[in-house]
């Protein structure tokens, strides 16, 4: 099994492996004793005794995006090693080391240390996958926290009806370029829109139903996903009809899965 994507170590002191548990039993079985893992934001505290491992299975759905971190307040400076091991791992595009994207991630012993490590990603199919936190110290236990927590961003309601748009503005909040993808879908499910735009460090991409192609007359849903840390990307909407006067303007909600 090979390394398709592997984030940059720290000190060895836990290593990180994340991979997805095959469908049609590729690259790795189902382990004999596992935990599970929820994409809800809770904190796990975990200790690993020395050279053990411990595994983590849990359900991610194709096209959301999702975040993982881990953090330790050991003195140990850079703590925490991530290894992303691909098997049928296949997020869109490449999964993103975010540890020094804001709110970076920064060691209780000096600011410029890193004290843990988060990747961010959109997950490429509906499966089951496992993640293994491995002590690779042979002498001593460690303690970290690890939390998954899923970013995707759900927009209730849009329009082209009667002579309205919808109109988006979308904040990157962080000190990096982020990736970030919206879809919008009629009201039977169908997608009606995509686009996929890299926005920089502090910027704002603005776009709407009209730009992206949506004819007259259709409604739906929408959902917009990133490679950013959560809470990195900011969404503000309305749907509105310039041509009267004055303007009609109602405001239009994207909100978090949780």
């Amino acid at each position: 099994m090979s390394a398709k994507w592997t984030l940059a170590p720290l000190a060895s002191v836990v290593c990180l492996l994340f991979v997805a548990l095959p469908s049609q039993g590729q690259c790795v079985s189902m382990p004999d004793s596992f935990n599970t893992l929820v994409a809800d934001g809770k904190v796990i505290q975990l200790t690993i005794a020395a050279s053990n491992v411990f595994r983590y299975v849990t359900a991610l759905t194709a096209g959301r995006s999702y975040s993982l971190q881990t953090t330790t307040d050991e003195p140990h400076g850079n703590a925490i090693q991530h290894t992303l091991v691909a098997c049928q791992f296949n997020p869109s595009g490449t999964a993103t080391d975010t540890s020094a994207t804001d709110p970076r991630i920064v060691s209780v012993i000096s600011v410029t240390a890193q004290g843990g490590r988060r990747i961010s990603f959109i997950s490429g199919a509906t499966d089951n996958y496992l993640f293994e936190f491995r002590n690779t110290d042979s002498n001593s236990s460690h303690q970290f926290r690890a939390v998954l927590e899923e970013t995707t961003q759900f927009h209730p309601g849009w329009s082209t009806g009667g002579g309205f748009n919808t109109f988006y503005s979308i904040q990157n909040t962080t000190n990096a370029s982020c990736s970030v993808t919206l879809k919008l879908f009629n009201l039977a499910g169908t997608e009606a829109a995509t686009t996929t735009q890299s926005i920089a460090a502090l910027a704002l991409l603005a776009t709407n139903t009209q730009a992206l192609g949506v004819g007259a007359g259709v409604a739906g849903t929408g959902r917009l996903t990133h490679d950013c840390p959560p809470g990195g990307i900011l969404v503000d909407a309305a749907i509105a009809n310039f041509n009267t006067s004055p303007a009609a303007i109602i405001p239009a909600k994207f909100q978090p899965a949780r």
